[in-house]
C-alpha cells in the first residue's frame, strides 16, 4: 500500500520478504465491483500500480545494500480483469517499462475458471522462465522422466548437481541429445545405434530441451 516503505500496512516486513524473492508478481485490479471495496475507496489501477512502484523505489533509497535492489527485480504484472477493463494507459506505461504482463480475470465463474486455468498457469510460467533467463533439460530412466530447470549458460557439471550432489562432485562426462530428436528415434538405446547421441564434458553448456544421462 501506499507508505509501505514508512510501514504502513505490513509495511517494512512485507518489502523485506520481497527482497529475498528471485522475481515479483505485482497483481493489479482493473475489474470493476462494488460489492469488493477498495481500501482506498475508489479503483484507480493507474494509481495502485504507481504506488507500488514508488514505494519499491523509496526502499531502495533508503537501502544501504545496492546489490538486491526491489526495484530491478524482474517483475511480472497480472491485470486482475477483462480485457476491456484494463485502461489502456496502464498498458502503454508497461509496454514502455518493457514490463511482460497478463490480463487474467481472477473471478471467472467457475466454469470459465477450468477451461482457461491451464492456458493461464502455463503462459505465467513462461513468463517467468523468461524473465529469470531459465531453460529446462531433462534426465530420465526406465521408471520415470523429469524436468529440472536452470539458468541459461549453465555447465552441464553443475545442472548435474540439481539432480544430485554426488554427480555434480563425481561428473566425469554425459550422454546427450536434443528431446526431439529422442522422439524421432523412438527410444534411447535407438537414438544410441544411429549414432544421435554427444559425449559432452564439464565444460559443455546445457541447452533448452537437452535430454541427458550423467555418467559418474
Amino acid at each position: 500500500v501506499k507508505g509501505a516503505a514508512e510501514g504502513q500496512g505490513l509495511g517494512n516486513q512485507f518489502l523485506a520478504q520481497i527482497r529475498e524473492t528471485d522475481a515479483i508478481i505485482h497483481l493489479v485490479r482493473v475489474f470493476q465491483d462494488e460489492e469488493i471495496v477498495h481500501f482506498e475507496g475508489k479503483i484507480d489501477p493507474i494509481s495502485d500500480f504507481k504506488a507500488v512502484e514508488n514505494e519499491l523505489k523509496i526502499k531502495d533509497e533508503e537501502s544501504k545494500e545496492k546489490t538486491n535492489l526491489l526495484s530491478r527485480k524482474p517483475q511480472l504484472v497480472i491485470l486482475n480483469g477483462k480485457e476491456n477493463e484494463a485502461p489502456q494507459e496502464l498498458i502503454e506505461q508497461l509496454k514502455n517499462l518493457n514490463r511482460p504482463y497478463l490480463i487474467w480475470d481472477l473471478k471467472q465463474p467457475d466454469i470459465d475458471i477450468h477451461r482457461d486455468r491451464d492456458n493461464c498457469i502455463q503462459k505465467l510460467f513462461e513468463n517467468f522462465r523468461d524473465l529469470l533467463n531459465l531453460i529446462t533439460f531433462f534426465t530420465a530412466n526406465e521408471s520415470e522422466a523429469r524436468s529440472w530447470l536452470v539458468k541459461q549458460g549453465t555447465e552441464i557439471k553443475k545442472a548435474a548437481g540439481l539432480v544430485h550432489t554426488d554427480f555434480e562432485q563425481k561428473f566425469i562426462r554425459a550422454e546427450v541429445i536434443a528431446w526431439d530428436k529422442l522422439i524421432t528415434a523412438g527410444s534411447w538405446h535407438q537414438a544410441k545405434t544411429k549414432g544421435l547421441l554427444r559425449l559432452e564434458g564439464k565444460e559443455y553448456l546445457v541447452q533448452e530441451g537437452d535430454v541427458i544421462f550423467f555418467k559418474i
